[in-house]
């Protein structure tokens, strides 16, 4: 359904990022400058429209997926932050914002504020 005249139009952009753009590893200057871009991306994006677009991010910490099939019960998988994606683009009120998900209590907390 098309926007109501005055209203921000539909749609909207989430850069997904890993820590390593966010927060300093040794000896991975290389990785961390290549994942900071995107980050700063979003930020130009999110200047540049001027809330004609809501532009967001997810910072992820490790993720259990099918390359990674193990690790810490506590971090997220594959299908978690699929949810955490789908969740923010359905919250309209969210927007220039960087969604932290480190751990599954991150996750948690972030979906009880998007599904408020």
């Amino acid at each position: 359904m098309p926007s109501s005249p005055g209203s921000p139009p539909d749609g909207s952009y989430t850069v997904i990022a890993g820590f390593s753009g966010h927060k300093p590893y040794p000896a991975a200057g290389i990785v961390s400058m290549h994942g900071a871009a995107p980050l700063m991306m979003r930020e130009v994006l999110s200047a540049e429209l001027r809330g004609q677009r809501r532009v967001n991010d997810l910072m992820l910490g490790p993720v259990i997926n099918h390359s990674r099939p193990g690790g810490d019960p506590d971090r997220l998988t594959a299908d978690q932050v699929g949810e955490a994606a789908v969740a923010l683009t359905r919250t309209p009120e969210l927007t220039g914002e960087r969604i932290v998900l480190d751990t599954v209590d991150d996750l948690k907390r972030e979906l009880g504020r998007m599904n408020a």
